[in-house]
């Protein structure tokens, strides 16, 4: 477990474990890998321009929201919290939406579980992403609405 207070610089950085965010980064690419935590200490700790990739990590909004360049989401990764995220671009390749997503295009090749609600200006859903669909079925799930914009490629 650690924290990052300063401020970091452009290029990549890599979270491989439990790290707390409370200064900001202005990474270029921002990759939250297997079993890394990233949890937000306050609103937009994370640069509007930085390409978010988790790839079965976690990145923890809590109660705060960050707007970044774009976001991936696959293997299993987890976005949690009650916050938002907006990104200009969305590839969401599997894992969990447990926080919420703001505007965007996103690109679904690999349908998550949508436990929040997603406000897209465009969704483009792969045809092979189909057969997953009935997954986002349940109580608490609400899929991505309203879209001004859906396209099945």
């Amino acid at each position: 477990t650690g924290e990052v207070a300063g401020a970091l610089g452009a290029g990549v950085a890599n979270v491989t474990g439990a790290v707390s965010l409370t200064g900001t980064t202005v990474a270029t690419t921002l990759n939250i890998n297997t079993s890394g935590v990233l949890t937000l200490g306050s609103a937009n700790r994370i640069g509007g321009s930085t390409l978010v990739d988790i790839n079965a990590g976690e990145l923890a909004l809590g109660a705060f929201n960050n707007t970044v360049g774009g976001f991936t989401l696959r293997n299993g990764g987890l976005l949690s919290g009650t916050g938002t995220l907006t990104a200009a671009t969305y590839a969401l390749q599997g894992g969990t939406v447990g926080g919420n997503l703001g505007a965007g295009a996103a690109t679904v090749t690999v349908l998550p579980q949508l436990l929040k609600l997603a406000v897209l200006s465009l969704l483009s859903v792969a045809a092979t992403s189909m057969t997953t669909w009935p997954s986002w079925q349940g109580s608490n799930r609400r899929p991505l609405m309203p879209a001004s914009a859906l396209m099945l490629t």
